[in-house]
């Protein structure tokens, strides 16, 4: 199925969760795109995101601009490297709960356009209720995702995943389980 990130065909407050894995640098309009991932979203349903970012050093926040005006979106598929994808995921009305800024690949060698990234968190504003959001596991796993030890019914999330050329949503189910706790 071929589907554009601006017109999901999923209901309103439908999904649970929501990933996005560089694709906001080469979206064409990426205000739609995160107004209808908001809409498809429950309220305090969670957005994790690894995206290119607009590096943090002049130097190569100049070769990012230059990359972008010249050859490098035709070469990457429409890829530009000095967006800001935090700044677009809080103007889209998402609370940014986790934000880490790291180079790939890792070094001081990382001087290519597209190494900034930035990988975080953000839940979408309504009557969610974050304590639903954490975990002690130190990943911020929704407790509601892990498999409980023992259940009596099974639950299920239903998640959408956006990457580059392809949109995934689906429910996942997690059956009870048949070995009692402890």
């Amino acid at each position: 199925m071929s589907v554009r990130a601006e017109s999901l065909p999923l209901p309103e407050a439908s999904v649970d969760a929501a990933v996005l894995c560089l694709v906001m640098c080469s979206l064409p309009d990426r205000v739609a795109a995160l107004a209808e991932l908001r809409r498809v979203l429950r309220p305090g349903g969670v957005v994790r995101f690894l995206e290119h970012t607009r590096a943090d050093t002049a130097g190569l926040a100049l070769v990012q601009r230059i990359a972008d005006a010249t050859l490098w979106p035709w070469f990457t598929g429409g890829c530009h490297t000095a967006r800001d994808p935090l700044a677009a995921v809080r103007d889209a009305g998402f609370t940014v709960t986790r934000v880490r800024r790291l180079r790939f690949p890792a070094g001081r060698a990382a001087v290519q356009p597209s190494s900034p990234h930035v990988l975080g968190a953000a839940q979408a504003e309504g009557d969610g209720d974050r304590r639903d959001l954490r975990c002690g596991d130190g990943h911020g796993t929704p407790s509601r995702m892990r498999r409980p030890l023992a259940s009596s019914a099974a639950t299920s999330t239903r998640a959408a995943t956006i990457s580059p050329g392809r949109l995934v949503a689906g429910t996942y189910r997690q059956q009870p389980s048949s070995q009692p706790a402890g």
